[in-house]
């Protein structure tokens, strides 16, 4: 009977020790939120007896470094460690963060819309002027084709009329120089007959 008490002793406390280390052994870390309350207490001792040396507003992500029975040692974003009561930590981000999250993210959205609507606008415009502009430089360029073709109409004309008036000049050129030239041998062949009969004269002319 003393055997058996001794044996189950060991047994009690080794059970005892093991339920002791499961309730506060530290957790593997995993991330929890301040549920929908308007503040949690974040307090430096475990038992909470101290006042709470900051406040968690709803939503607040926390990463959980140890549990110990209702209170839950955690970690902040900005590093702050403290306890604080484990029934205000939810797995799920509640629904008031939730919905703020997505106003935010809403509004985040807006104005890239807003930005992006802008943006829109400025390359509608440029691709207006542009289109602007090009139909400018097309009506620019039939002009000047234009332009070019009656300036190659006009340049031919004259081209004839000056191949003409070249061909008028030589004509009149060469009546000009057969009337001069015979106009020379005329007064050419008269000296000469002069000349011959002074020369057959005496000096003196007879007709």
């Amino acid at each position: 009977m003393n055997i058996s008490r001794r044996i189950e002793r060991p047994g009690i406390w080794l059970l005892v020790l093991t339920a002791g280390i499961c309730f506060a052994q530290p957790t593997m870390a995993q991330t929890l939120y301040v549920t929908d309350v308007l503040q949690l207490g974040l307090h430096d001792t475990e038992d909470l007896s101290n006042p709470p040396f900051r406040s968690l507003p709803s939503g607040s992500k926390v990463e959980v470094l140890a549990t110990s029975g209702p209170y839950t040692r955690l970690r902040t974003v900005d590093g702050s460690i403290g306890w604080a009561k484990s029934l205000y930590l939810v797995r799920e981000e509640p629904a008031r963060a939730r919905l703020a999250s997505l106003e935010q993210r809403n509004i985040a959205l807006e104005n890239g819309n807003k930005k992006l609507r802008s943006q829109l606008s400025d390359q509608s415009q440029r691709l207006k002027n542009l289109e602007e502009q090009t139909s400018e430089a097309t009506a620019l360029t039939s002009a000047n084709h234009s332009e070019l073709e009656r300036l190659r109409i006009t340049n031919q004309a004259l081209e004839i009329e000056v191949s003409k008036q070249g061909i008028t000049l030589s004509l009149g050129w060469l009546l000009g120089a057969i009337v001069f030239a015979i106009a020379a041998g005329f007064g050419g062949g008269w000296w000469w007959m002069d000349r011959s009969i002074r020369a057959r004269h005496g000096g003196f002319r007879v007709y």
